[in-house]
């Protein structure tokens, strides 16, 4: 036979023919991925690259910590420490305050003892104000709403019902009645049902200007 068996690519038997043909497989091999790549390169062009080439993910700034509640207002590394707008900072995004805001807590001008006792009186006196005139609003708004009343039931009684004077009368009655749900001298206002009671009396006043204008037409 001519030629050996390595040129021929029969090689088998001996050590030293499976090494030779170990080599070339790998030589047609490496040949094999060179002629791939460059095949992928010419169909993509030269911008190709491998993920070991991409550049990473751009990060995503941390939002600062804030409590349920609070707001961050700024960026902490804008506020010097110990000052009073990083203490307000920590204020308003509910943190602790800490060794970096000591020193910026805002002051105050200390009152002394009979200062003290003085505004606590002064307090006082002014819820008692305001509980005095919601009483006596109160007071006003039931007698206006008594005394209206009793000069409807006496127009109805003199001019009979339905009359211009009796109709009048009526009409300052539910006014007054209106007043004292809403409160609108200064007294309570009602609890319970007070927007349908409020709704239901201008219905009737609404419904009672209209035969008083009816009445004056007729005149």
């Amino acid at each position: 036979m001519n030629g050996s068996p390595a040129k021929l690519g029969s090689i088998s038997g001996t050590s030293s023919h499976s090494s030779a043909l170990k080599m070339r497989e790998q030589e047609l091999a490496s040949a094999l991925k060179y002629a791939t790549k460059n095949t992928t390169q010419a169909s993509y062009g030269n911008d190709v690259s491998t993920e070991e080439d991409a550049p990473p993910p751009p990060s995503t700034p941390k939002k600062p910590y804030v409590k349920k509640g609070g707001k961050a207002t700024g960026s902490m590394k804008d506020y010097k420490i110990g000052s009073k707008e990083r203490y307000a900072e920590y204020e308003a995004r509910g943190w602790a305050q800490d060794d970096t805001t000591k020193g910026g807590k805002p002051t105050s001008e200390k009152l002394t003892k009979q200062q003290e006792v003085e505004a606590k009186g002064d307090i006082k006196k002014d819820n008692i104000a305001k509980k005095a005139a919601k009483r006596t609003g109160e007071v006003v708004e039931n007698v206006s709403k008594k005394t209206a009343k009793i000069s409807k039931k006496e127009a109805r009684k003199k001019y009979g019902r339905g009359s211009k004077e009796h109709l009048a009368a009526k009409q300052a009655h539910l006014e007054a009645k209106v007043i004292d749900i809403q409160g609108g001298k200064g007294g309570r206002k009602r609890g319970l049902f007070r927007g349908l009671a409020t709704k239901i009396n201008l219905k009737r006043q609404k419904k009672n200007q209209a035969k008083i204008d009816a009445a004056k037409e007729a005149e």
